[in-house]
């Protein structure tokens, strides 16, 4: 018995000493985990909850053999959505995704993929960003953390509680809910006015009619309740998604992990943006039949009128690129290569350089 145990202890003392000389040879026991902590807004039945969060942390976990581990923390559980940036950024929390409007004035540049009309194919907005992105052009204004990756929306719509507009001009004065920003900005220009409305406030809002109109992706339909309520018509324009959001890594944390991991990590959270965009997409695609059934008409402008819309949204890309010129900002130069990344990726967005 004593030598039995005299012989496991030396086993135990050699593989710290292989593991200390040889650590490419360390046994998987020995190896170190990494745990994540996620911060996030969304509550655990979020719509992205089950096929995008969870499964980039089970992802995660697979591919690095159980070495990384992700704790999700659920609806503000270590922090308010709008301090999840600074939470991430002094180490409080090591991943969130963040929408850069929660922070006005501060991620002015990446504000591009949020401009209308950009693409028919929110995809593409993300490729897009991707391509540009590699040439720094947002390091100054995200780079106290690490970003992974960019989120994006599917394409915003415009909903009717009374009217079906034949025309541009059938729009103004509508009082409406807008996504905020350069959207926003749009809307005025087609003589809308763009009123704030909290989400715990939609269903009221759309009752009672403090909004004419609300500008979504298709699923707010179903996620506001709007679907119980009288609707008239949906106008299927495409108008632009909401971006300018990011899938963020504290700096520090991510330069712990070894390269290997890193790299994982990287291909992982880039691979979960793309996911990201596809389920709103995917949730579009699922609440059309439902508007279809509840007598809700989806419809386009004629072609005249469209023509119209693309161009009242050329002096919106020129605003952003004014914007971030007085600002000391290339606002030209990432508007410039942005649409040269989208033509290449086969859209056709309204600034032409």
């Amino acid at each position: 018995m004593e030598k039995k145990k005299f012989l496991a202890g030396c086993v135990l003392i050699m593989s710290f000493v292989m593991a200390f000389i040889f650590p490419s040879f360390t046994p998987a026991c020995f190896a170190a985990t990494y745990n994540l902590s996620f911060a996030t807004f969304r509550p655990p039945t979020d719509a992205f909850a089950k096929p995008w969060l969870l499964p980039m942390a089970k992802e995660l976990e697979e591919r690095t053999n159980g070495q990384v581990k992700m704790t999700i923390h659920w609806a503000e559980a270590v922090g308010k959505g709008r301090d999840q940036f600074n939470m991430v950024k002094g180490g409080v929390a090591d991943m969130t995704d963040f929408p850069g409007v929660w922070m006005p004035g501060k991620f002015t540049l990446s504000e591009v993929n949020s401009l209308p009309l950009a693409a028919d194919e929110p995809l593409n907005i993300l490729k897009a960003m991707n391509i540009i992105s590699k040439k720094g052009y947002f390091d100054k204004q995200w780079g106290e953390v690490e970003v992974l990756g960019w989120h994006v929306t599917s394409p915003l719509v415009i909903m009717f509680r009374k009217i079906r507009p034949e025309t541009i001009g059938d729009l103004a004065g509508l009082k409406t809910r807008g996504s905020g920003g350069y959207i926003s900005e749009y809307l005025k220009a087609m003589k809308m006015v763009p009123v704030q409305v909290l989400p715990p406030d939609a269903y009221m809002a759309w009752q009672t009619g403090v909004v004419d109109a609300w500008v979504h992706p298709f699923a707010a339909m179903v996620k506001y309740k709007f679907i119980e309520l009288p609707t008239r018509s949906i106008l299927d324009t495409k108008l632009g998604v909401i971006g300018n959001a990011a899938l963020i890594m504290n700096k520090k944390k991510f330069a712990s992990l070894p390269p290997d991991i890193q790299n994982v990590v990287r291909e992982v959270g880039a691979k979960y943006c793309e996911v990201y965009a596809g389920v709103g997409v995917d949730e579009d695609e699922l609440t059309i039949p439902k508007l279809k059934a509840a007598n809700i008409e989806i419809f386009k402008l004629p072609p005249a009128e469209t023509a119209k819309m693309k161009a009242m949204a050329l002096p919106i890309w020129e605003k952003y690129i004014a914007d971030n010129e007085a600002k000391g900002l290339p606002g030209r130069e990432v508007a410039t290569e942005f649409v040269k990344a989208l033509r290449q990726l086969g859209e056709n967005p309204p600034y032409n350089p």
